[in-house]
C-alpha cells in the first residue's frame, strides 16, 4: 500500500474508527491503552518508508515494556490508507506509561513525529499538561507546534520536506 491520498472525510471517519477501537478495548480490558500513530502532513499518509519507521517504532514501545517488565495483555495493528494505527493494552497505570512514551516522543529529533496517546481504565487521555510536561515542538523552529499550526508559520510542503528526510535519515 503506497502513495495513497487520503480527503479530509476519511481522515474524520477514521478518527472515529480509532475512538471506537480505543473504547472498545478499554470496555473489554478495563486497564490502560496505548494508541499509536504517526504525525504525517500532508495526503499520503502510508508511503512504504512511513509503515517502516511506524513498525520499527511498535518494536521500540515492546522493548520498552520488557524492560520496564510490564505486561503486553493485548496488541493490535492497521494499516489504513490514512495511516497506520498500533493499540496495545498494558497492566500499568497510564502516568507511567505516558512517562515512558514522552520520554521516546523526545529520545531524538526524528522521534517527534510518533504520535502516542495513552488513555487510563476510565478512557481518560493522559495529557502532558496533566503531568506538568511541556507541549511538543515544531520539528522545523523548536516553538510549540500547536502555536506553529495556529500562525501557519510553516508550508505545508517544508513540513514534509522535514519528515520525509527525518524518516529517510533513521535507516
Amino acid at each position: 500500500m503506497d502513495n495513497y491520498e487520503v480527503r479530509m472525510a476519511e481522515m474524520l471517519e477514521s478518527k472515529e474508527e480509532r475512538r471506537k477501537i480505543q473504547k472498545e478495548f478499554i470496555d473489554k480490558y478495563k486497564s490502560t491503552l496505548i494508541s499509536f500513530m504517526l504525525n504525517i502532513p500532508g495526503e499520503v499518509k502510508n508511503k512504504d518508508s512511513y509503515v517502516l519507521f511506524h513498525k520499527k517504532y511498535i518494536l521500540e514501545i515492546k522493548k520498552i515494556l520488557r524492560k520496564e517488565k510490564i505486561e503486553l495483555i493485548d496488541e493490535l495493528y492497521f494499516n489504513k490508507k490514512t495511516g497506520m494505527e498500533y493499540y496495545a493494552v498494558v497492566n500499568s497505570n497510564g502516568e507511567n506509561i505516558k512517562g515512558l512514551m514522552v520520554e521516546l516522543e523526545e529520545k531524538n529529533e526524528s522521534t517527534r513525529l510518533l504520535d502516542i496517546d495513552v488513555f487510563d481504565r476510565e478512557f481518560n487521555q493522559i495529557s502532558r499538561s496533566e503531568m506538568g510536561l511541556s507541549s511538543r515542538k515544531c520539528i522545523l523552529c523548536s516553538k510549540s507546534a500547536v502555536q506553529c499550526m495556529r500562525e501557519e508559520n510553516h508550508s505545508l510542503e517544508e513540513i514534509k520536506a522535514k519528515v520525509n528526510k527525518l524518516i529517510l535519515n533513521e535507516k
